[in-house]
């Protein structure tokens, strides 16, 4: 007797392209969209703010888009993580006080 294995046991989460963590950033730049669409709506006029809304969630999609093509899965984690790495460590202190044992 022969079973189906599940293919995608593994994989990381991809939707229309995009992987797990650039999802998570077209969609936290939709939802920050709809946000400025209820306090733009307030201030500016109608054609106005859809624009500014429209532009923005595009915006936020494409970017996310580009930074999945030029970074791949895990490279934007790997950038970030090797922006926030200690370059050098400076010491303030003489070589020949810290020679010395009290």
């Amino acid at each position: 007797m022969t079973y189906k294995t599940n293919k995608g046991v593994g994989k990381s989460f991809e939707f229309k392209g995009l992987r797990t963590t650039y999802v998570f950033l077209a969609l936290g730049g939709i939802v920050l969209s709809i946000l400025f669409y209820f306090l733009l709506g307030l201030l500016l006029p109608f054609a106005v703010t859809i624009t500014l809304v429209i532009l923005i969630a595009l915006g936020s999609v494409g970017l996310a888009y580009y930074l999945n093509a030029h970074f791949g899965e895990s490279g934007l984690k790997y950038t970030i993580a090797q922006m926030k790495t200690i370059q050098r460590i400076q010491m303030d202190r003489r070589i020949y006080k810290l020679m010395i044992v009290k």
